[in-house]
């Protein structure tokens, strides 16, 4: 079950990726950019795609290496997708979004930050060497 909610996590990770690289102005387009330049589809192909690229990729290697460094990996990335809701919360008591996406987005990375946080908490604690 833990394998399948990593892959599961990691192939949201990969597709927020995936969808800023191949499609930057429909991602813009969320947040009430109507067009942008290619300069800025350059930067949130960067910004989203690198993110969540690198976000899955580290949750996958983490996850399948055993000992400390997977689990402060896994550890980490909740709290760090945990922080942008918390980034949310905070932006949500001076502005008040037009859409209903910054809501969701928030209750996803509640969800997904928790279920890392979990997850960390309860991985085996074995060395990363055999025989140790």
């Amino acid at each position: 079950m833990k394998n399948l909610v990593i892959i599961v996590v990691a192939g949201l990770y990969f597709l927020m990726g995936y969808k800023a690289l191949a499609d930057p102005a429909s991602v813009a387009a969320i947040f009430d950019v109507q067009e942008i330049s290619p300069a800025m589809k350059n930067e949130y192909g960067a910004v989203y795609g690198g993110f969540g690229f690198a976000f899955g990729l580290s949750l996958l290697v983490a996850h399948f290496r055993k000992g400390l460094v997977g689990t402060g990996v896994i550890l980490s990335l909740g709290i760090l997708t945990l922080g942008m809701a918390v980034g949310r919360m905070v932006s949500f008591c001076f502005i008040q979004p037009d859409n209903r996406y910054p809501l969701i987005f928030m209750c996803v990375e509640i969800v997904i930050g928790s279920v890392l946080v979990g997850l960390s908490a309860t991985r085996e604690m074995r060395s990363d060497q055999s025989g140790k």
